[in-house]
C-alpha cells in the first residue's frame, strides 16, 4: 500500500511540474481549377487584294471592315476584294483577345525574274473594338481583318502570295 500512495505522489508530482501544453490548429482551405472549352480559330476567306493596275506612282490599297480605299493606284473592276474572315469559338459568353501581326509581311511574285518581286502588307485591323471578342452563348464569334497593301513603283505584272497568322487567347 506504501508503494501504492508513493506511485500516486510521484504522478501528482509529476504532473504539477509539467510545463503548458500548446494545442496544434489546423485550417483547411480549398484548391480549386476550372477546365475551359478549348478556345480555336478557323481562317475563312484570305485578304485579297484583288486586280491593281501598274503604276508609275507609289500607292496604297486598304482593307478593312469598313471597305476598300487606294491611293495611288487604280483597282481594276470585276475583282474580288476583301478582308480576310475568320471562325473563333471558345466558351460560352467568355471574352478573347485577336492578335494580328505587328510586323510588316511580304507578298512575293515568284512568277518573274526581273522587277520589284515583293509587296509589303502591314497595319493589320480587325472589325472588333480594341481587338476584343466575346464569344456568344453557344460559344462562337466571327470576325474580319483588314490591312494595307503598299504597292512600289512600275510595280512587276504578276500574283503575289504571302503568308500571315491570326491568333486568338482568352482575356
Amino acid at each position: 500500500m506504501k508503494k501504492l500512495i508513493m506511485s500516486f505522489a510521484a504522478i501528482i508530482m509529476m504532473a504539477s511540474m509539467t510545463t503548458k501544453v500548446m494545442a496544434q490548429n489546423t485550417a483547411q482551405n480549398d484548391a480549386r481549377a476550372e477546365i475551359e472549352a478549348i478556345i480555336a480559330i478557323t481562317a475563312g476567306d484570305k485578304l485579297e487584294f484583288g486586280r491593281i493596275a501598274g503604276t508609275t506612282v507609289a500607292g496604297t490599297v486598304v482593307l478593312s471592315d469598313l471597305g476598300v480605299t487606294a491611293t495611288n493606284v487604280q483597282l481594276l473592276t470585276g475583282a474580288v476584294r476583301a478582308p480576310a474572315t475568320y471562325l473563333a469559338s471558345g466558351e460560352p459568353d467568355d471574352k478573347y483577345v485577336i492578335s494580328v501581326p505587328t510586323a510588316d509581311v511580304i507578298i512575293t511574285n515568284t512568277s518573274i525574274a526581273a522587277g520589284t518581286k515583293t509587296m509589303t502588307v502591314n497595319a493589320f485591323v480587325t472589325s472588333k473594338a480594341s481587338n476584343l471578342g466575346t464569344f456568344d452563348a453557344k460559344g462562337m464569334d466571327n470576325f474580319i481583318v483588314g490591312a494595307t497593301l503598299h504597292v512600289g513603283t512600275d510595280q512587276a505584272l504578276g500574283v503575289y502570295i504571302g503568308k500571315f497568322n491570326v491568333s486568338i487567347d482568352y482575356q
